[in-house]
């Protein structure tokens, strides 16, 4: 008799006796132009899309050295924060409505409403146009 291991294949049998089998999944949603890319960069691998993905995703970000440009990973992660800081200021924004509310129910405003009121207004587009410039160079 045979064993199931015996009728595997032979890059799938090492795999198991190395201890790297797969068991996670991970959806991915990709663009045409995405996949196409990953697809024929898999291939030149000689990898699965799965495979060549799992190998990419899983190594080391390099660091930029000092005045050479960013990676495309380090751009996401910083269009990321980036948008964490507008949540930040929108949640500013309903702050200072709520404080327009009480002072539309009281008559006085709080000076700080108004302070706050002037950063928010002059920060949001600036920093939505700076968010549009970096999305267009990273290419999200």
């Amino acid at each position: 008799m045979t064993d199931a291991n015996d009728r595997q294949p032979a890059a799938r049998q090492r795999s198991r006796e190395r201890g790297r089998r797969r068991d996670n999944q991970v959806l991915v949603k990709l663009n045409d132009d995405e996949y196409l890319k990953i697809k024929a960069r898999a291939a030149a691998a000689g990898l699965t899309s799965a495979s060549y993905l799992a190998v990419v995703g899983t190594q080391d970000v390099p660091e930029a050295a000092e005045g050479a440009k960013l990676t495309d990973v380090q751009l996401r992660a910083l269009v990321a924060e980036l948008y964490a800081i507008k949540r930040i200021l929108r949640g500013m924004a309903t702050n200072l409505n709520q404080m327009a509310a009480v002072a539309n129910a009281t008559g006085e405003i709080d000076p700080s409403a108004l302070y706050n009121a002037a950063k928010a207004i002059n920060t949001l587009p600036r920093l939505d146009a700076f968010l549009d410039e970096l999305k267009n160079k990273v290419h999200l």
